[in-house]
């Protein structure tokens, strides 16, 4: 792959050349910029942050083909669409998904925004069915163990939106750029109250919490539905993998792990992802967690979702926000206008006020998920049961059958949500399958 911000040429004699970095946000241009917005008050950075947003929108409307845009109604494609429909004379087509499992569907939110501004809006709903339709297909799509089960609905919506145009806007990149995940205002946090135990006693919490995690597991899932919300096992295994960090970093990243940090369902050695992180110490928590997800999460997550999904249907998608202007606006901006209040990306909520009603802004951040937990147990069992076969697994030599076929167990009892660590193990068996480079013979 080349890595995001880099070139090659390829010559008439099919020589390659030596990839070459032209664009870093940790470049001169943003030092001096950021010493050109301090002391700038609120007012003047969203205007400036406004402008830069709507030069964006601007240049990459642009096209000679139907154009149109994602809308899911959270902060980031609703300031896009807003801010496309405002320099459109006709109605911009946008396009959701939806899901008749309440907790995950946003395509109500997405048909009040688009009512509100005018769009000529689509949106279509899926269920475990339509999931099932797909999932044969995903390792031709996304020609890698791909494991973000966002990418079902984003398959359909962006089949949904070729219908229709040829390109497409999205609001991707405003999370990462703009303190848009809840965890960037938890960690800070957390690790402040890490830091106050001692080392030793950190270890022994850990140790304990690992060892008898079937247990507790047991326990939370009969607290109350309030506790239940704020502590889980979900929460727990990510307690234990950050708690013994060295670096505020470390602990980010072990956050973000989806396996226990010990765990054993890799058979052999596992590179370090924590050992090769280089980033600067001197920087604070905000733009430590934020750079982590610009130079990791975003290009080897959010956009191959994206873009394999609508290269499939032949269709372009631009990301705005990603403008390198707007990137580097946003890394020199002060932490106090991203999250405010406990209110995270708080420059882009005063900017998109100039266009919804603040009523229709405030609400909390669902982002684009599917059922998954829910159709794996229903729709998609057949399938998942196939791939997830012991022997398979044992004949593969890639993963432990038993850790497999431990937290399968789990979910489909009901005792754990591990819909996240399965879709990891699924994506894996089905791309093997798909290329064939375990023979699947008995």
């Amino acid at each position: 792959k080349l890595l995001p911000g880099h070139w090659l040429s390829i010559g008439p004699d099919k020589k390659i050349s030596t990839p070459t970095s032209y664009w870093q946000i940790n470049s001169n241009h943003s030092d001096v910029l950021c010493s050109e917005l301090a002391g700038a008050d609120d007012a003047f950075l969203v205007d400036y942050l406004h402008c830069s947003l709507k030069s964006a929108v601007t240049s990459q409307m642009v096209s000679d083909v139907p154009i149109g845009a994602f809308l899911s109604g959270g902060v980031d494609s609703s300031l896009v669409v807003s801010l496309m429909q405002a320099q459109s004379k006709r109605p911009i087509k946008t396009f959701a998904i939806g899901f008749n499992e309440k907790n995950f569907n946003e395509a109500p939110f997405a048909k009040r925004v688009a009512r509100h501004l005018g769009t000529e809006h689509t949106e279509l709903y899926l269920t475990g069915l339509d999931a099932l339709e797909i999932v044969p297909n995903l390792s031709r799509i996304y020609d890698e163990p791909f494991a973000d089960s966002s990418q079902i609905p984003t398959i359909f919506l962006a089949r949904l939106a070729r219908e229709s145009v040829k390109v497409t806007l999205t609001g991707d990149g405003g999370d990462e750029l703009f303190s848009g995940y809840g965890r960037y205002k938890t960690m800070p946090y957390l690790w402040n109250l890490i830091t106050l135990l001692p080392f030793a006693l950190r270890k022994s919490m850990a140790d304990f919490s690992s060892t008898h995690k079937e247990s507790l597991a047991a326990v939370f899932k009969y607290l109350p539905s309030l506790m239940t919300q704020q502590i889980n096992s979900r929460r727990l295994q990510r307690l234990r993998n950050g708690i013994t960090s060295s670096s505020f970093l470390e602990c980010y990243i072990r956050h973000l792990c989806q396996f226990e940090s010990d765990n054993k369902l890799i058979l052999g050695d596992v590179p370090n992802v924590i050992a090769s992180s280089d980033r600067n110490s001197d920087e604070n928590f905000s733009k430590q967690m934020r750079r982590w997800d610009f130079d990791q999460y975003l290009p080897d997550d959010i956009l191959v979702k994206v873009d394999r999904a609508t290269m499939n249907f032949g269709l372009e998608a631009r990301a705005p926000i990603l403008d390198h202007r707007v990137i580097e606006l946003a890394f020199a901006l002060p932490d106090h206008v991203l999250i405010r209040n406990a209110q995270s990306k708080w420059i882009l909520r005063c900017i998109l006020e100039k266009y919804l009603p603040k009523a229709m802004i405030d609400r909390p951040k669902a982002g684009f998920s599917a059922p998954i937990g829910d159709w794996l147990r229903g729709p998609l069992f057949e399938w998942a049961s196939s791939l997830l076969d012991p022997q398979r697994i044992r004949r593969q030599g890639l993963l432990s059958e038993e850790e497999v076929t431990k937290i399968w167990q789990q979910h489909l009892n009901g005792n754990c949500d591990w819909s996240t660590q399965l879709w990891h193990i699924l994506m894996l068996q089905d791309w093997l399958d798909t290329v064939n480079i375990i023979d699947k013979s008995p």
